[in-house]
């Protein structure tokens, strides 16, 4: 079988994120072809180990950019589509085979864009329509969706490549874990890095470390110097071997 992924970003600038996922479960099956296809600021394919890695300029066009790229691939094979992207999926003229839901567009959006909720609303409910089956990444990413519960769905939790390397330092787990406070995620702004701070400011006794990169990591490291608060370490990007230490 050959499948297509449609992403965000590179597997080349993001190392963790959806682009982690996507690379897992491209390891599930025995795929002859892998596709990724994804946002960039030029078009232009590239390999990326055993996948064939295309990025789509973000401009206005890119709607047609994304169904030629994609005529051209099922002229040659047959392919399954696996879509991480609800704009990809909503604009392309083949409907997706699978659909993974990391967060809501209603959900992602209800706080944040009052004005247009009816407009997020509208494409999540398309979006469903246009993939036959539809995977959730937790029971809550299911329960904050405005899915049609009629539909075929599973609920697959995400995996890493640390859990089996986890394992080896089980047993320290329990001295190491006190009032130290681990966060690994993107440093942008609906993070909310923020709150972060503001909760090591009132909890003292509580050490946060932050790992993961960002637009706002110099502006968050700032205000933490600024304020003086000195339970909390934004460390930026931290390789592998390091944040399983950590």
């Amino acid at each position: 079988m050959n499948i297509i992924y449609f992403g965000f970003n590179s597997f080349k600038v993001h190392k963790r994120g959806v682009e982690n996922v996507i690379d897992f479960q491209s390891q599930c099956g025995e795929f002859k072809k892998i596709v990724y296809i994804h946002w960039a600021n030029e078009t232009k394919a590239y390999k990326n180990q055993n996948k064939l890695c295309i990025a789509i300029e973000n401009s206005w066009y890119w709607p047609f950019i994304l169904n030629a790229v994609l005529f051209r691939l099922k002229k040659k094979h047959e392919f399954k589509i696996h879509s991480h992207s609800p704009l990809f999926s909503i604009l392309s003229i083949y409907n997706s085979d699978i659909f993974t839901v990391h967060d809501a567009l209603y959900y992602s959006q209800k706080n944040i864009k009052k004005k247009f909720l009816f407009v997020f609303k509208f494409l999540e409910h398309v979006l469903y329509t246009r993939c036959k089956i539809v995977h959730f990444i937790s029971e809550y990413a299911k329960k904050e969706s405005l899915f049609n519960k009629n539909k075929n769905y599973c609920v697959i939790y995400n995996t890493s490549h640390f859990e089996k390397r986890a394992t080896e330092k089980i047993s320290s787990l329990e001295s190491a874990i006190s009032n130290n406070i681990l966060i690994v995620r993107s440093i942008e702004e609906r993070a909310r890095i923020d709150l972060v701070i503001d909760v090591a400011q009132k909890m003292t006794e509580y050490e946060f470390t932050v790992a993961g990169k960002g637009p706002l990591l110099a502006y968050y490291q700032s205000e933490v110097k600024i304020r003086n608060i000195r339970n909390v370490q934004l460390l930026g990007y931290v390789p592998d071997d390091n944040l399983l230490d950590l």
